[in-house]
């Protein structure tokens, strides 16, 4: 990229000339070879980045530093080196050793600069220019703006009076090293950062004169810098900082630093929770919350941020009714004159939604998720914001049984993080756990795993090991895992989650229903039955005001259907369909799931009317929701076959299952399981006809040995076995 080869039209529109692209379609480049060759330098010198001469792979950074060549161009009249002779090889030892001038420094004193606007240029070009120039010009790739998009972004922050990414250097070079060292800190650190933009804008509203607020903005960015400083000198340069002492200390000196200013303590108190919460510590943030001064005579938008911190940390802790109390009794408090309160407001009625939401109360949820969406929306520029709210009122969709919407939702709300460039924050780790409980449902085996797998690497690259949500990444893996057949893994996963979630949350908390169905569903895949039973039972009681509880209720009725005990599993697979009628609707996929179930167990006791009742309004359902390529909508078509054999209908059984057989492909473990089921079950009419019983045979005996091999402890591994001994008798 140069300016000899960047054409931009009468109409305003750009077009590259000249570009080269072939060389991006040379198969040599994908195969990691070399990319040049000795003595050849397919570059213009002034305009080739430190790479592209050290003969190292071309990549978007390249593209970033051309870009910022032509931008110091535009800017200054000059390009960034000073050179004495303007040969190639000056050209290269600068690119590669020298630094670029700023830019504001190049046009000072400049005899040619002869107008008023042109002398003020080095003064229009210091500070955010300055920046955004010397970051694309950045020596390491990694230290560029990480897209041609980044960059264009910046500059139109910048023309737009905002904020821009680029940072004077001395200050990225201090927070650079800080992060390197606590790599776990990094979004705590930034978060400081954003929190601390966050207080200044409410500076306007709690100081009477312009030098009042000066005062207090400076001394809280003293505090907080201070607050790193000094836990940077105490840990040593050799050693991480401790980020929760860190945060003790920080409450120690705010409640003695600021003793005599209850709104500035009050404000660095709530950030202090707010990190707390971020990192999980949910009761200690209450704790931090609980050591603000009255708040009474505090403008609302202080007690508007510190009642949706509490609240939040209640609905964390598995107490959402006292979050939905805290938070409804007063909203009188909401009143969005400025922005900074609107984006309170918004946030107030976002965790106000999730504590109604956490009480199957969803049409307030919904109301209160739409109203902050409003809010949001209607202060522009906010893609990162709206994007939360996309996410809650997906969240709904999920609970409701209505996966499609759900996904839709999840999918919006990643594209708004991705407009935002924040796709690797606590929103997008969010929303990539529910896509995976989403495809996994869905029957996307494969997709779901690669849902789990990135929120897993972007959760313990953000939170670490044993926070929260990099446990809920690792609970997704571990019921693949499961899916999988790979128990030992999967269960040494829930054990560890279990242990963790215990420590942090307590012993009663709903989550720990996750790990204890989690657990059973593996126990009963081993074929341990009362393991199974207790585990899930146990699950039942942890969800007793959960939407799970659907859920761990139809377990229970499966693993004891599964054990010959029918008659207990009958009614609790009828509270089962009860229950998801009621959260999901009656044409829903869980409720389809559910016919099923008792389709089973009706056939299972001999009640071939109920059965086929059952199992037709079961397809029907499943078919309409969840389509025809669903494994569950194969499940049961293979249960009806069942049934036409006993029904001695065995010609009608094998068009059910050639169906199967010929609709699905062994894309993952779930449709795996699916069609060694449905082969067993073909195996089996050919058992039953004395023509075919030694071809059956062997059908099985082959079905058996594949199953054995990748799943040997497993359902489908029981089932296979207990067909080829009623094959041979």
């Amino acid at each position: 990229l140069k300016p000899s080869n960047i054409l931009v039209g009468a109409d305003g529109v750009v077009k590259l000339l000249d570009f080269g692209i072939a060389k991006l379609l040379d198969p040599a480049r994908a195969s990691g070879e070399p990319q040049t060759r000795a003595g050849q330098h397919w570059m213009t010198p002034e305009y080739a980045a430190p790479e592209q001469i050290r003969g190292e792979p071309v990549t978007t950074a390249t593209d970033v530093y051309s870009l910022g060549v032509v931008l110091y161009e535009l800017l200054t009249g000059r390009k960034p080196y000073r050179l004495k002779r303007e040969t190639d090889a000056e050209w290269e030892e600068a690119i590669l050793n020298g630094e670029p001038t700023r830019p504001s420094s190049m046009t000072r004193g400049r005899a040619d600069l002869i107008s008023r606007s042109e002398r003020r240029l080095s003064r229009v070009l210091s500070g955010d220019l300055d920046n955004i120039a010397l970051k694309a010009l950045s020596k390491q790739p990694e230290a560029r703006y990480r897209s041609v998009e980044a960059l264009a972004s910046d500059l139109r922050r910048y023309l737009n009076g905002r904020p821009v990414e680029a940072h004077a250097y001395s200050v990225g070079y201090r927070l650079g090293k800080y992060i390197h060292r606590n790599a776990v800190q990094i979004a705590l650190v930034l978060g400081v950062i954003a929190l601390l933009g966050s207080a200044l804008s409410v500076a306007s509203w709690q100081a009477r004169t312009a030098l009042a607020e000066a005062q207090r903005a400076q001394a809280m960015h003293d505090f907080v810098v201070g607050l790193f400083e000094q836990a940077e000198k105490e840990a040593g340069p050799a050693n991480a900082v401790d980020i929760r002492r860190l945060l003790d200390a920080g409450v120690r000196r705010t409640n003695t630093e600021f003793a005599s200013q209850p709104i500035t303590r009050a404000e660095l108190l709530a950030l202090i929770a707010r990190m707390r919460l971020r990192l999980g510590d949910y009761a200690v943030a209450i704790a931090v919350l609980d050591q603000q001064p009255v708040l009474s005579d505090a403008p609302n938008v202080v007690q508007v941020e510190s009642l949706q911190l509490r609240g939040d940390a209640l609905r964390q802790l598995g107490q959402p009714a006292r979050c939905r109390d805290l938070l409804i009794a007063r909203t009188d408090l909401l009143d969005g004159r400025g922005e900074a309160e609107q984006l309170k407001d918004a946030d107030y009625q976002s965790v106000l939604g999730r504590c109604e939401r956490a009480l199957q109360n969803m049409a307030a949820a919904r109301t209160d998720f739409q109203r902050a969406l409003a809010i949001r929306s209607a202060l522009g520029d906010a893609a990162e914001a709206e994007a939360e709210s996309l996410f809650d009122l997906a969240t709904l969709e999920a609970d409701s049984g209505h996966g499609k919407a759900a996904m839709a939702g999840m999918l919006d709300a990643l594209q708004r993080l991705h407009v935002a460039h924040d796709e690797q924050g606590p929103l997008a780790i969010s929303i990539w756990l529910y896509l995976g409980n989403l495809y996994r449902e869905a029957g996307n085996g494969a997709a779901a795993e690669n849902a789990y797998r990135t929120d897993q690497r972007l959760a313990a690259a953000l939170y670490g090991s044993g926070h929260p949500a990099t446990i809920d990444a690792e609970r997704g893996l571990a019921a693949i895992y499961v899916d999988q057949g790979k128990l030992d893994q999967a269960e040494a996963l829930f054990t560890q989650a279990q242990v963790q979630l215990t420590r942090l949350l307590g012993p009663n908390h709903p989550d720990l229903g996750s790990m204890s169905n989690s657990l059973g569903i593996i126990a009963y895949e081993r074929g341990d039955t009362a393991t199974a039973e207790t585990r899930l039972r146990r699950a039942i009681e942890l969800w007793a005001n959960s939407p799970r509880l659907q859920g761990g209720v139809f377990n229970l009725a499966m693993v004891l259907h599964d054990a010959g005990r029918d008659d207990d599993a009958q009614p609790l697979a009828e509270r089962a369909l009860a229950l998801r009628e009621k959260q999901f609707g009656a044409s829903s996929g869980p409720v389809g799931i559910g016919l099923r179930l008792l389709g089973e167990i009706a056939l299972a006791k001999g009640d071939s009317t109920s059965a086929e009742h059952d199992l037709l309004q079961a397809l029907d359902v499943l078919r309409g929701d969840y389509g025809p390529t669903h494994t569950d909508t194969g499940k049961a078509q293979l249960t009806l076959a069942r049934l036409r054999i006993t029904q001695q209908r065995p010609s009608d059984a094998q068009v059910l299952v050639d169906d199967v057989l010929h609709r699905f492909a062994p894309s993952d473990a779930e449709h795996r399981k699916l069609l060694w089921a449905a082969r067993a079950l073909s195996a089996q009419i050919q058992c039953a006809k004395p023509a075919s019983a030694l071809q059956g045979r062997r059908a099985l005996q082959q079905i058996r040995t594949e199953v054995i091999a990748e799943l040997p402890i497993s359902v489908i591994a029981r089932d296979t076995t207990n067909a080829l001994r009623a094959c041979d008798n």
